[in-house]
């Protein structure tokens, strides 16, 4: 069956044989394109079971005939998008080049393609990206890519050689210079290797778990983002702003509130601080003023008096450069020319209409920090202050022009991560950074600039430099945690970064009679808050002058053509750009309430049109009879619209073709829900308190849209419905009680929904003692509940929840008591400080749980030299089991260490438990030699990575004239584990079945099989000798695909004998002619290993 007939038997007949048959052809494509994407295994991991959940859920509504490995790559690049905190730039193309040129062996080139394969990919049609896709990454022949395409064989070999050299094209434009046999042979050694920790069974049994609509709150954190994102991110400023901006603004940061139990620390004997809390209070709207003489400064209307002080004296701050972003009446503007006066402060004016304000403030040797305002959910105060803390180092560098001069006067830039608003949290008051991207320093003659506004503690930033003369220069991106040598370079403020001479960007826009189109409009990134904007002159000519030698997309527009979308490779001396365009098709809508009545003053907009998504910002409103008209509609395509209008819900996913009939849009109203929320002892109103809309089925967090969190005060508060995604309901959360869900919500509910909160008591929490290793109190540890809904990550001996997760953190207070809310999801409670680290079970948040500190456990390890014959990025320590569960303790990037120049290395502060060292060799390349070590409480472990297992040798042959070179034409090959790990029983619920796979991953039976997991990678010479390095004993199926042949055959690798070491060899083989050769046959002879 093919990949269409499985996911339709799948839809169909809910088969989870097909499901598994259509996740292990798969598995590799979604892995490699993510780990090329995100380049860290644990996240890339987690992307690949979010894909295939979002496979198994969207399985039903697939159109006819989609190409399943192209709907995979697109949405793997889709939810990596929405998982990384901040892109690696790209390295000196110069200095690429040459390499390149030189030393263009397919796995140097693959080191080098690796991070631009996925845009090269993307660039391509659809047709050729399939074809791509089927025959490098899932391994097809050129006979099953015709069959899937419905092309002959031939007709499918030339559509990849075609796409082979358009690719060949995009990476010789980026600099990389290589034949289009080295990038073939280079994809198909590298482009679909595997993992060796990821298992397509436990991914396809969580992607079919998660599929069914009950699983909705068990989805992991990615998948929940994904459809959130799907269904749009809510930025409900202005119907017209929501639709404009919400790809902008969806970013990395995300933040949950926990919850502070004051009437449980009594109880408990403690007064101390022991979960981090959520202070919420009202405050009054702003006012209209007249700045005192104080603040040297005049403004009329409201405004917001805004304070900037030090946060550790408090003295005021001057002279304090202010980044201001404000949306209304449509529109976003930025603006950078206020600043405190001698007091610290500036006021700041509140336009009317104002929907959402950012005030951001960057000041040398200050912090950068940022406070947000929504207008929808809280009201802007008279006055605020923000409090900034020092910096004493500071980034910079030099810029060079092409020919080596220095740049003069170059403006940095600087846009901080974690800055953005979704549906899934809520938006913090204060975050690190600022907003949008905002000027920093300036070159001088010598061409060097510096900013000391980064604070040590940030969540990563990306810097450019602009200049007129030039085009817009990438400096360099930073993650958290990030140390490389470029980084290092930037902070030590000695960083060289060349600026590239600008390129003009001609063109001419014609209609199909070639007569110029005065006029027509151009634009590049219109859903952006600064779109590039170009209109066609007289003659229809039009330039787009300082871009960079790089790709450049954009759309042409005009009244009565249909849109036309290009992307070119702007390069020096290119020829103009001609776009010709069609007579539009005329769209016709009518919008109608649920009564069928007209609904006037609709806004309805495109969000895509056949496979572009965001590229045309096309809106318009309807009527007094409901009605619009478009006759610059694109033709054929099909159109995905949304409708959104004051006091009615958001209209999604819109499906329509301009095809001259009038369609139809149905919206309904929105619910402005009232609650009165009071305390269930006394009946008192609740003084301060948050309400969260919850939008579908399930009780996780994928149901509450944190980002349109109400604040309640005094017992009272509204909560706006305004999404169709049903069933609608509320939870209310308020310090000191349990959280309140509501039953489903009628859309058409008037009145007030009275709800009464339960005080917290010790039988409702999970509370318990954190002890340190000598049996005393562990004051000040740090705790974590870990739930079904969110993880830690650990990192030097301390945990965070920041990132994909929602953990919820708190610290012991000085008799190492600890609180939580209790959480039906919640599995397990952990506890770190420098004494050590403990986990435990909870099974019953009624009984009181116990954390003895285990003392922290440290590896000592060493690379042997066999396995240094390659690079070496760095060597990673990996929970492998963790990586199966929902809510687990993930290891963050302490434990990437890089070894020295004799291969020597060392982890600090790992917990106890078993675990793996893997050798990362870069961006792009699976990890390889896994090596197993446990960790006991307290010791120093020794390991040597690459000095265990055989290598395993042998030789493929065939039939003459078949395979010509086995470098190039082996597309597949690995060495797959047989073993299956143990699978949750049928008959369990969901969630049951999720902590089924907690408790099966941490027990010994796991860890058992973790002993023997592969696959291990298998590199081919060109006469068919083949290897595969550090092989653990065990059974395995050797998986060969190479050009139109395939074999697959069954191995048993034995204990390496005493005193014989050496090669293993499985002899040779024949390769069989047509599709797959099943091969069962055991080898048992070693040779000596030669030099």
């Amino acid at each position: 069956m093919d990949d269409w007939q499985l996911i339709q038997d799948y839809a169909r007949s809910g088969s989870e044989t097909a499901f598994h048959t259509l996740v292990g052809r798969n598995l590799n494509l979604v892995h490699s394109c993510a780990l090329r994407l995100v380049s860290d295994p644990h996240l890339a991991e987690e992307i690949t079971q979010a894909v295939f959940i979002l496979l198994a859920r969207k399985a039903h509504t697939m159109r006819p005939g989609v190409a399943i490995p192209g709907w995979l790559f697109r949405t793997t690049r889709f939810v990596a998008a929405r998982a990384l905190r901040t892109e690696h730039r790209r390295q000196q193309r110069d200095q690429e080049a040459f390499a390149m040129q030189h030393s263009a062996t397919p796995d140097d080139t693959w080191k080098r393609i690796a991070p631009l394969l996925d845009d090269a990919l993307e660039q391509l049609g659809e047709t050729d990206r399939n074809a791509v896709l089927l025959r490098f990454m899932q391994e097809r022949n050129h006979r099953e890519v015709g069959e899937a395409l419905g092309f002959s064989e031939e007709a499918a070999r030339k559509r990849v050689d075609r796409a082979l050299e358009k690719l060949r094209g995009f990476f010789t434009s980026h600099g990389f210079t290589l034949s289009a046999a080295l990038l073939a042979s280079t994809l198909v050694a590298n482009a679909a290797k595997a993992s060796s920790t990821i298992h397509a069974g436990s991914i396809s049994s969580a992607a079919v778990a998660g599929a069914s609509t009950a699983a909705a709150a068990t989805l992991p954190a990615l998948v929940a983002e994904t459809l959130a994102a799907w269904r749009w991110s809510k930025l409900k400023i202005a119907a017209s702003i929501v639709a404009a901006g919400t790809a902008a603004l969806l970013l990395m940061m995300i933040w949950k509130p926990s919850t502070s139990l004051a009437t449980v620390r009594a109880a408990v004997g403690t007064n101390s601080n022991t979960i981090a809390n959520s202070q919420t209070s009202s405050v009054p709207k702003a006012r209209s003023v007249v700045s005192s003489g104080k603040t040297n400064r005049t403004v009329k209307g409201k405004a917001l008096l805004f304070h900037v002080v030090a946060k550790d004296t408090g003295e005021p701050i001057a002279n304090a450069k202010l980044a201001i972003n404000s949306v209304y009446s449509g529109k976003w503007e930025s603006r950078f020319d206020l600043s405190t006066d001698q007091t610290g402060t500036c006021p700041v004016p509140l336009p009317n209409g104002l929907g959402r304000l950012d005030v951001g403030v960057l000041a040398p040797g200050w912090g950068a920090r940022y406070a947000t305002w929504r207008t929808d959910a809280d009201p802007i105060p008279n006055e605020y202050t923000l409090k900034l803390e020092r910096v004493t180092n500071s980034v910079g560098g030099w810029l060079r022009d092409e020919e080596g001069r220095p740049v003069t006067d170059a403006e940095i830039w600087i846009q901080f991560g974690g800055n953005g608003d979704a549906s899934f949290r809520e938006t913090p008051r204060e975050r690190v950074g600022v907003f949008q991207k905002a000027p920093v320093a300036k070159s001088d003659r010598g061409g060097h600039w510096s900013a000391s506004i980064i604070p040590s503690e940030n969540p990563g930033f990306e810097l450019e430099a602009r200049h007129p003369d030039f085009a817009v220069t990438s400096i360099e991106a930073s993650y958290p945690g990030d140390n490389r040598e470029k980084i290092q370079r930037l902070w030590k403020g000695t960083l060289t970064t060349i600026m590239e001479n600008g390129v003009t960007l001609t063109g001419n826009v014609i209609d199909e009679a070639g007569r110029p189109i005065h006029g027509a409009q151009i634009a590049h990134e219109p859903f952006t808050t600064k779109p590039l904007l170009a209109k066609a002159g007289p003659n229809g000519e039009f330039s787009i002058p300082g871009l960079e030698s790089d790709e450049f997309d954009f759309t042409v527009t005009a009244d009565g053509f249909a849109p036309e979308y290009r992307k070119v490779t702007v390069a020096h001396g290119m020829e103009p750009v001609n776009v010709q365009l069609r007579p539009g098709a005329l769209l016709k809508l009518l919008v109608m309430d649920d009564q069928g009545a007209p609904v006037p003053d609709a806004t309805v907009g495109l969000e895509q049109w056949g496979e572009h998504r965001q590229v045309l910002d096309w809106k318009s409103k309807t009527d007094a009879n409901g009605r619009i008209e478009w006759n610059s509609a694109p033709p054929q395509d099909t159109l995905e619209l949304y409708a959104k209008k004051e006091g009615w819900c958001y209209t999604r996913s819109v499906h329509v073709i301009a095809d001259g009939q009038e369609h139809t849009i149905k919206v309904e109203r929105e619910l402005n829900l009232s609650a009165h929320v009071t305390d269930s002892d006394n009946g008192q109103p609740i003084a301060a308190f948050n309400a969260v809309p919850g939008y579908g089925e399930g009780s996780g967090e994928a149901v509450w849209w944190r980002g349109s969190t109400r604040k309640g005060a005094n017992g009272m508060v509204k909560v706006l419905y305004e999404e169709t995604r049903k069933p609608w309901r509320v939870r209310i959360e308020a310090e000191g009680y349990l959280p309140f869900i509501s039953d489903e919500l009628n859309p058409d509910f008037s009145g007030t929904l009275e709800v009464a909160l339960k005080p917290v008591s010790i039988d409702n929490v999970v509370r318990g003692t954190v002890f340190l290793p000598d049996g005393k109190p562990a004051a000040n540890a740090q705790v974590a509940l870990l739930s079904l809904d969110y993880g830690v990550t650990l990192d030097r001996a301390k945990m965070s929840d920041s990132g994909l997760g929602y953990g919820i953190l708190t610290n012991a207070d000085a008799a190492g008591l600890f609180v939580f809310p209790a959480n039906p999801r919640a599995h397990s409670v952990v506890a770190v400080s420098a004494a050590g680290y403990a986990k435990v079970r909870v099974h019953s948040p009624k009984e009181p749980v116990a954390l003895q500190l285990q003392p922290w456990g440290r590896i000592e390890g060493s690379v042997a030299f066999s396995a240094r014959s390659h690079s070496i990025d760095s060597v990673v320590l990996m929970d492998d089991k963790a990586m199966n569960y929902q809510g687990s303790v993930r290891l963050g990037n302490a434990f990437y260490v890089k070894p020295d120049s004799s291969g020597r290395f060392a982890f600090e502060n790992v917990p106890p438990g078993q675990f793996s060292v893997n050798i990362n060799r870069g961006l792009g390349i699976p990890f390889c030699h896994r090596t197993l070590v446990t960790i006991r409480p307290g010791e120093t472990s020794s390991v040597e990575v690459g000095a265990k297992g055989r290598t395993v040798v042998g030789q493929l042959a065939a039939a003459p004239g078949q395979i010509t070179n086995w470098v190039k034409q082996v597309e597949f090959a690995n060495l797959l584990p047989t073993t299956q790990p143990s699978r949750p029983p049928s008959n369990l619920t969901v969630d049951a079945a999720a902590l089924w796979a907690v408790d099966y991953w941490q027990s010994a039976a796991a860890a058992e099989y973790n002993q023997h997991s592969g696959p291990f990678g298998v590199v081919f010479a060109a006469d068919g000798t083949f290897r595969a390095e550090a092989v653990t004993p065990g059974t395995y199926s050797l998986q060969v695909v190479a050009d139109n042949s395939s074999l697959t055959k069954a191995i048993t690798i034995p204990d390496e004998p005493a005193g014989t070491p050496g090669d293993y060899d499985l002899g040779t083989f024949t390769l069989p002619a047509g599709t797959t050769g099943s091969v069962q046959v055991r080898s048992s002879h070693s040779v000596s290993t030669s030099q």
